[in-house]
């Protein structure tokens, strides 16, 4: 149990991490973590703490969207949006021509 941290504030830090993916996993967490799960009743709450999960999961999903693999220098680069075609502003080819595969 966290110091100090009602049912209530612990499912709403949970809805907000992202961690449950629905009512009943925040439940089953609050009830391993040693809270009474019973005290998150009512229509209200529910949608509240419904509604942080899916802008937590939605969140996540953005997150994971933004993140590409850039293959010439291996390193995570950060892009928004981008068209379809347009590989060359994403992985921009280096002026030094790359060692020939032909001999």
């Amino acid at each position: 149990m966290f110091a100090n941290k009602t049912a209530v504030e612990r499912a709403f830090d949970l809805a907000r991490s992202g961690e449950c993916r629905c009512i009943s996993d925040l439940t089953q967490r609050l009830d391993r973590e040693g809270y009474y799960s019973n005290q998150i009743y009512g229509p209200l709450l529910k949608k509240q703490l419904t509604s942080l999960i899916d802008e937590a999961k939605n969140a996540h999903a953005e997150d994971a969207a933004d993140v590409s693999l850039d293959c010439g220098g291996g390193d995570l680069r950060r892009h928004r949006r981008f068209a379809l075609g347009k590989c060359e502003r994403l992985f921009p080819q280096t002026k030094e021509p790359g060692p020939s595969l032909k001999k």
